[in-house]
């Protein structure tokens, strides 16, 4: 007798385990998740950043010291609009110095002025600010892999210390 009840009770048990794994199961439901991604930082490392279809490009860049090419940056791979740019001298020379803003097809040369030259005197900080008004005209529309270009000239040896910038939208 006792072997009955101890089998009807195992059989007892594994029908009510068996009965509540099968009305405890339920259909996996399916999640869709959208990876959006984020930054941990303001800082983007790439040289550029798109937003409602378009994109803007920007780079700073060290002057360049004993050069009369200070400073150049390559426009994008497409014909583009110079938005914003900008040259700051720490220290511009130990003599004064004629700074040129520019573009050119090549990186050493001012073929298109941006604006007019610019005097800085000897041991001077300087910033200039290319302009971006409609009276720069065409002077602000760069071609693919074109330059944007800061030369100095009046004397040799110069040895400017700062930083240019420039920001470029892709048309």
């Amino acid at each position: 007798m006792n072997i009955i009840k101890t089998v009807a009770a195992v059989a007892a048990v594994g029908i009510l385990s068996l009965g509540a794994f099968v009305v405890g199961r339920q259909e996996a439901k399916v999640v869709k998740e959208t990876v959006v991604g984020s930054v941990t930082n303001p800082d983007l490392s790439s040289p550029y950043f798109s937003f409602g279809g378009v994109r803007r490009w920007a780079a700073n860049v060290p002057l360049t010291q004993n050069a009369s090419t200070t400073c150049n940056i390559q426009s994008p791979a497409a014909t583009s609009t110079l938005v914003a740019a900008a040259v700051r001298f720490s220290l511009a020379s130990t003599s004064a110095e004629i700074v040129e803003i520019g573009r050119s097809t090549g990186g050493y040369a001012t073929s298109t002025l941006i604006g007019s030259a610019y005097r800085i005197d000897a041991g001077a900080q300087a910033s200039i600010i290319a302009s971006t008004s409609p009276a720069a005209g065409d002077a602000l529309l760069f071609s693919p892999n074109t330059y944007f270009v800061v030369k100095m000239g009046g004397s040799t040896g110069n040895v400017p210390t700062g930083a240019c910038h420039a920001v470029f939208e892709e048309i």
